[in-house]
């Protein structure tokens, strides 16, 4: 292997993900290594009151401890914000706790942790969810904490607008601003046609003044049927990259072959719908490059809580290991959303996302 000269290349880690890095090779070829997934979900519907596949993860290096920030529903279309801790990330101490919401929620539980030396502690955390104000417009709302529990808006109102209800939000340390994937229907594309959920990138210093959202993925040439995308998150530094899951959402297909979509629990709808979690990467901040194979599946065992959909939502690097934790649904996209939808874990070793 010959990397390019002349080149002055900081303290890594260099991950082989990024096929720049690579000036020639033979007779190899880079491998996924599959996350070891977890037998059952760390979080259900049934006990924990879930109801989406969103969920943000943070451990704190001082105490040792984990928390975690989910959506418990108010209705189909509005939700709370509920949260659970742990000693280990895997055991999950109940009954969990719904906090006081900013304003109405539609959907979304992307917390951002900028840890305990934060220069401003009374905004350590962060919390980005979609909402639609009563003017009809909707986007990215922020709310603001010291603790993770108790929120104040950052300011009234859509922060960033989008036409659809998923968003997340990052920090990206390498260029030192914050960074917002939304999720917009857009119709008709390269090569694609049709109206479909389209990830879209924006960049702000403050969190109050953003860029104008720019697409960074979309269906590619050689990919079958209806792929569209139901976001990007859990997005991390490793090295000069960064490294983010990108949810494939497949809904001209059903979780079992020769099935309907009746038979998946969905009467209203041609197929219910797959989903599974592919790798994406950006070298600049801006302009990202993703596999098309999976890297988290979804289950290969029928009947199981995570067959139809397993969606990558955040990941967490503790010691040697990397903790995944993903949305999972039994049946189909929308089957059965408030008793079926639950949220797992899984994890890799540290850096081993290829091997």
């Amino acid at each position: 292997m010959m990397m390019e000269s002349p080149h002055h290349y900081n303290p890594g880690p260099y991950l082989f993900l990024d096929p720049w890095l690579i000036a020639s090779q033979a007779n190899l070829e880079p491998t996924i290594h599959w996350p070891r997934r977890g037998g059952r979900p760390s979080v259900t519907a049934d006990e924990d009151e879930n109801f989406q596949p969103y969920v943000s993860v943070a451990h704190d290096p001082d105490s040792g401890k984990y928390r975690m920030w989910y959506n418990t529903p108010v209705n189909e279309k509005q939700s709370r914000l509920a949260t659970l801790t742990s000693d280990n990330g895997l055991r999950w101490q109940r009954p969990h706790r719904i906090l006081e919401d900013p304003s109405p929620i539609r959907f979304g539980a992307s917390v951002l942790d900028e840890g305990a030396d934060f220069k401003n502690p009374e905004e350590r955390f962060k919390f980005a969810y979609w909402a639609k104000e009563a003017s009809g417009k909707g986007g990215m709302h922020i709310a603001v904490s010291s603790d993770g529990l108790a929120w104040q808006p950052l300011r009234p109102g859509v922060i960033l607008e989008h036409n659809h209800d998923i968003c997340s939000l990052h920090w990206d340390p390498i260029r030192e601003h914050y960074v917002a994937f939304v999720s917009v229907l857009k119709k008709d594309g390269n090569g694609w046609y049709g109206r479909r959920r389209i990830p879209h990138q924006s960049v702000s210093k403050d969190l109050v003044t953003w860029e104008e959202p720019w697409f960074i993925v979309e269906p590619v040439f050689g990919e079958k049927g209806e792929t569209e995308f139901y976001g990007v998150d859990a997005m991390v530094r490793r090295g000069y990259l960064l490294i983010a899951f990108v949810k494939v959402l497949r809904d001209d297909l059903n979780a079992e072959i020769y099935h309907t979509a009746a038979d998946q629990g969905d009467e209203h709808r041609k197929a219910a719908g797959i989903g599974y979690t592919v790798l994406a990467w950006s070298r600049d901040g801006r302009n990202w490059e993703r596999h098309t194979e999976p890297f988290l599946e979804r289950n290969p065992r029928p009947g199981i809580w995570d067959r139809a959909i397993s969606w990558i939502d955040s990941q967490v690097i503790v010691g040697e290991d990397i903790h995944f934790y993903y949305g999972g649904y039994a049946r189909g996209h929308k089957v059965s959303r408030f008793t079926e939808r639950a949220i797992g874990h899984g994890h890799v070793r540290r850096d081993r996302y290829l091997f």
